[in-house]
């Protein structure tokens, strides 16, 4: 069945791996490393480091951000595919997000929407799960991946490396991981932080016990990000036909959350919610199942990004 297929099958097609060895070999170093600030993001930063010299920065928007200079090219990880892109030199992309049309020249991308079986409703492996088969971690390192694929896709997906990791490891403890690396960029703070503790720590164990500023960074960040979304949990949605509404005015991007709390709870609606908060505002909006939330939303001028039940607006 689709869900066994899922677990044994390579999750890229077997002339992809050597064409971006080739890539990476036809422009060799120095290379900037770009990544999403997500846990998704920072994992596949760290997997990627673990088996490159590449030092990443995480950035702060999918669509936007800023090529720097002296590079040979940039290796950009789990953000789409940005406008900024064009005249950044070689790149290589490796995303599961919406891909556009076209790609400006001198991209490569590795996007499993490209060799997805048409009419398929198995799910589409992360960034993280790509970067491990691209550049295998060490047998000690793969919970890295497990924690990305964790916060993207839920300990239910069913691919191989994170069943394992689960059974390995214990879900308590991978999710403890990911929330903590998920904090920086929800309290507003330094994603950076939650991968430099990702490289630093060999094991969960050692991740989670670790007296490193690193750790104790997002755990700062954890606490102050579960007492603004205590405080915005008293506020309930308005019902717009089709969608549920809820505004709240936070210093951290506790959107997500609340947008995923009350997709449980309004299970019929499209729960968007907005936080007229700093950077001029931002959303996030879920549905559940697979219906499909961007074209209704779109038609709502609400210019949504991400994946089709989970997406976010600035």
């Amino acid at each position: 069945d689709r869900q066994r297929l899922s677990k044994t099958m390579a999750l890229i097609p077997r002339q992809l791996t050597p064409a971006v060895a080739e890539f990476l070999r036809l422009h060799p170093q120095p290379w900037r490393g770009v990544c999403d600030y997500d846990a998704d993001g920072l994992t596949s930063a760290a997997l990627w480091s673990l088996g490159h010299p590449v030092v990443f920065q995480p950035v702060n928007s999918r669509q936007h951000w800023v090529p720097s200079e002296g590079a040979a090219g940039v290796v950009a990880l789990d953000l789409a595919c940005p406008q900024e892109l064009a005249g950044a030199g070689p790149t290589l992309m490796v995303d599961h997000h919406a891909r556009p049309d076209s790609l400006p020249p001198g991209v490569l991308m590795v996007n499993p929407r490209d060799w997805e079986a048409p009419g398929s409703s198995s799910p589409l492996p992360c960034t993280a799960l790509l970067v491990a088969e691209l550049v295998p971690p060490p047998p000690e390192r793969r919970w890295v991946a497990a924690v990305g694929a964790l916060s993207d896709l839920g300990e239910a997906a069913p691919f191989e490396l994170l069943q394992e990791q689960l059974q390995l490891h214990g879900r308590r403890q991978l999710r403890k991981i990911s929330g903590l690396v998920n904090s920086p960029h929800r309290a507003r703070g330094c994603p950076a932080r939650a991968l430099q503790a990702l490289l630093e720590e060999r094991t969960p164990k050692q991740f989670l016990r670790s007296s490193s500023e690193a750790l104790k960074y997002l755990q700062d960040c954890q606490f102050r990000v579960e007492a603004r979304l205590h405080q915005a949990r008293r506020t309930s949605p308005q019902k717009y036909g089709p969608v549920a509404l809820l505004e709240i005015q936070s210093d951290c991007s506790v959107q997500s959350m609340l947008a995923q709390t009350w997709k449980i709870r309004c299970p019929e609606f499209l729960v968007v919610v907005g936080n007229r908060g700093e950077d001029g505002g931002q959303g996030s909006a879920r549905c559940q199942g697979n219906r499909d939330l961007w074209e209704p939303l779109q038609r709502l001028w609400l210019p949504v990004q991400g994946h089709p039940s989970s997406a976010g607006a600035r």
